[in-house]
């Protein structure tokens, strides 16, 4: 069987398999992280969690140590995160991080290019 296509598309082609290999590594890291948190965590009922503690659909205010900045965003899984509606997935670096912590708490997240500290300031949950 002969395929043909343009050099175009075949180059296009190539580079998208290249950003979906690179996705995917991206991705296996996140999940790991992931699974290294869930590895130490403690499941409680609910009811018995203290109030302060980040989960999932919780409204987090951070603030960074260096600059003083405050960040406002609700803590969603990965299909429900959105930049607009200051949605972060627990996927995302800082969503790893933030998750099972309390308020109070100074964390540490980012990646090989840069680290960010913050203190989690406020806690709400749903």
């Amino acid at each position: 069987m002969l395929i043909l296509l343009t050099r175009d598309d075949y180059h296009r082609l190539w580079n998208l398999l290249t950003v979906a290999r690179l996705d995917q590594a991206a991705q296996r890291t996140l999940l790991n992280r992931l699974e290294r948190v869930l590895g130490v965590a403690k499941p409680l009922p609910a009811e018995v969690l203290p109030p302060e503690t980040v989960t999932l659909n919780a409204h987090v205010v951070l603030r960074e140590k260096h600059t003083g900045e405050e960040v406002r965003f609700q803590l969603v899984l990965p299909g429900d995160s959105s930049v607009e509606d200051r949605k972060v997935s627990v996927l995302s670096p800082v969503g790893t991080a933030i998750l099972g912590r309390r308020a109070g708490e100074e964390i540490r997240c980012g990646d090989l290019e840069r680290e960010l500290a913050f203190r989690i300031e406020r806690v709400a949950r749903e």
